[in-house]
């Protein structure tokens, strides 16, 4: 499918992202960050349609139960370390009771969206210097053209397939119904298993440089990815929460299996908000007919593919926590085979 002009999640119009990076040497080896999905909504008055899903368990994404209950989402989306979520959690409650006066006196305090994977092979996470402030940092620092990936934000010190991980993002441009829509992926990417790593459907075999949880003393950790899908249509909750189970589908498309230790958790929102406020007590929302979807699950499974590999392909090679290196997927390497399997390589 056509990609965006940007071929990232800020083709959703409105969309911007933000990071906020820390890569340190002294006192101690830091490699973490945090990055926020800004949504162009007044939240929490304006929510957004949204839906939550779980693939593989093992890992969390705070205000889950709400988004799936209620069919809204009522903050920006951050993403980050393991260790960090408590302090950006509380970076985004604090970013929200700035934006409402209402937080805390009439309406009840939000539960911030805060997801993650664990940084802890390349940080060291007993002393990382992530602060609630950095996460008004990320906030401020988010654009609407943003195409920094890899090694960057929440993305600094994760691992995938053996080689150095991080954040990555990627679009797609349809047309359904005679109107034009976006759907943009952000991926968080921390999985997958040296050797299984798949490109444009070519299984590349094991890559020079591999760190092997199976194998290394002490072993990273087992890694996780998380998806935030968005998209310009009008699309409900139950939909998304269908467009989100795509997600799955783009991860198994690089090569991965649902490792045990993987937790692959994947949000799916629309920016068409509402505000509940302003709506009549019969809301009846423009929404899409559910026979009409398979383009949008198509473009969720592209996009999310695409995603994990930019994020791969973006990353550079690093050396942090304990020494430990962990090298960037070796491009030209990638290339000679693919060549081979008889791939199209730009």
């Amino acid at each position: 499918m056509e990609a965006g002009a940007l071929n990232s999640i800020c083709d959703v119009g409105g969309v911007r992202v933000g990071h906020r990076t820390f890569l340190e040497d002294t006192p101690f080896a830091i490699r973490t960050g945090v990055t926020v999905v800004l949504p162009e909504a007044d939240m929490p008055e304006e929510c957004l349609p949204a839906a939550a899903v779980v693939f593989n368990g093992s890992g969390e994404m705070t205000g889950f139960h709400q988004i799936n209950e209620w069919g809204l989402l009522e903050t920006p989306i951050a993403l980050t370390g393991t260790a960090a979520v408590p302090t950006v959690l509380q970076g985004l409650s604090e970013y929200m009771f700035r934006q409402s006066s209402a937080l805390g006196e009439t309406r009840e305090p939000c539960l911030p969206v805060v997801a993650e994977c664990d940084d802890m092979w390349l940080s060291d996470t007993r002393h990382s210097p992530l602060l609630p402030a950095h996460v008004g940092e990320a906030i401020e620092a988010a654009r609407a053209d943003q195409r920094e990936w890899g090694a960057v934000g929440a993305g600094t010190g994760m691992i995938s397939f053996g080689l150095k991980g991080g954040i990555g993002s990627a679009s797609r441009k349809l047309r359904v119904a005679g109107t034009t829509h976006h759907l943009g992926a952000m991926c968080l990417v921390n999985f997958g298993s040296p050797g299984d790593l798949v490109v444009a459907g070519t299984p590349l075999g094991h890559l020079p440089g591999e760190v092997d949880r199976g194998r290394a003393t002490p072993s990273p950790p087992g890694g996780s990815l998380i998806v935030v899908l968005a998209t310009d249509a009008p699309l409900g909750h139950s939909q998304l929460r269908r467009l989100a189970q795509r997600a799955a589908l783009g991860m198994a498309r690089v090569g991965s299996y649902g490792s045990h230790g993987s937790g692959d958790l994947f949000l799916a929102f629309s920016t068409c908000g509402v505000r509940e406020d302003e709506a009549p007590p019969w809301s009846a929302q423009p929404m899409l007919r559910s026979d009409l979807l398979n383009e949008f699950f198509r473009a969720a499974v592209e996009a999310t593919e695409e995603g994990i590999l930019n994020a791969l392909f973006h990353a550079e090679s690093q050396t942090g926590f304990q020494g430990r290196t962990v090298v960037a997927l070796p491009h030209e390497e990638v290339r000679r085979r693919l060549q081979l399997a008889g791939r199209p390589v730009r």
